[in-house]
């Protein structure tokens, strides 16, 4: 459940996100380099994947109840650039 404010916020939201991701839809990694996985059923990869990295420390809880959505959306843009980080390391370093 989304709790919306007035002033359109979670409008504001979704204009941030297609932003960030150059007004397009993100593109799934894939190919040489990136495996994929099935997600099992039920699995919120949207509040795990924030959980299990350990570029934060924020509980479950906290995640739920007391961040907004723009925290949640800069976690990710956060985690997707510092996976493109590595992954763009890996490759100069010639390991792929």
């Amino acid at each position: 459940m989304v709790g919306v404010r007035s002033g359109g916020q979670l409008r504001r939201f979704f204009r941030r996100l297609a932003a960030a991701r150059g007004g397009k839809r993100q593109k799934r990694r894939s190919g040489k380099g990136y495996v994929s996985v099935e997600l099992p059923e039920g699995l919120d990869w949207e509040v795990w994947r924030i959980l299990s990295s350990d570029r934060f420390t924020v509980s479950k809880r906290e995640l739920e109840e007391e961040w907004t959505l723009t925290e949640w959306l800069d976690a990710h843009l956060t985690l997707d650039l510092l996976e493109d980080l590595e992954a763009k390391r890996y490759k100069q370093d010639g390991k792929q």
